[in-house]
């Protein structure tokens, strides 16, 4: 019995965009990232082609062109199950998440070995993320770990602190709506650190 294929089209690219479009392959990349550079009537007319011909936008190669992940790594505390499954941790995962996504990013959700020195420092190494937040506990058993890391990676933000720190960071607090607007403080001081600004970090209550 023999078993009929058939050719496989090869996948569009950007060239091909441009082409139809009749415009560059630049003005294709910034009209598909809603680039304002390009006006509004050439957006649309490039995005309905892109849609039209089901050309798919290939993140991983953008990003490596633009040297960014558009992702944010959340470090949470090593710790047992009922200590993650804790409702004012989820709640802070919840609401910090909601304010990543917010921005256009994504949140890679990362576990950090307390006890091993430069764990951290790992994680940054790693590349996968364009900035860390480090949630509870984390900056106790790290707290020396977490001033040096400071000195020299800017987009790092730290819930909970103690009086000695180097590190840009938010008190923790308990009660819900606090929760919300600190992840929100949070997550906006990582955002101003990512794009340059110099936010020192504030005395510990």
């Amino acid at each position: 019995m023999t078993t009929q294929t058939f050719p496989v089209a090869a996948p569009l690219k950007m060239a091909d965009i441009a082409r139809m479009a009749g415009v560059s392959v630049s003005t294709v990349s910034r009209a598909l990232a809603g680039s304002p550079l390009i006006p509004k009537a050439l957006r649309d007319k490039i995005t309905a082609i892109a849609d039209e011909n089901g050309y798919v936008v290939n993140h991983a190669a953008r990003n490596l062109r633009l040297k960014t992940t558009r992702t944010i790594g959340l470090v949470l505390p090593e710790d047992n199950d009922r200590r993650l499954r804790d409702p004012g941790l989820l709640h802070l995962m919840g609401a910090l998440t909601q304010e990543v996504f917010k921005r256009g990013y994504e949140l890679l959700v990362l576990k950090t070995p307390t006890k091993r020195s430069g764990a951290l420092k790992d994680l940054v190494q790693s590349q996968r993320f364009d900035g860390m937040l480090v949630l509870p506990d984390t900056a106790v058993d790290q707290h020396e770990a977490l001033n040096e890391l400071a000195r020299y990676y800017a987009p790092l933000v730290v819930w909970g602190r103690l009086p000695d720190h180097t590190y840009c960071g938010v008190d923790a607090v308990e009660e819900r709506p606090q929760i919300d607007e600190s992840a929100e403080e949070m997550v906006d001081l990582l955002f101003r650190r990512l794009n340059g600004e110099k936010t020192e970090a504030s005395p510990a209550e």
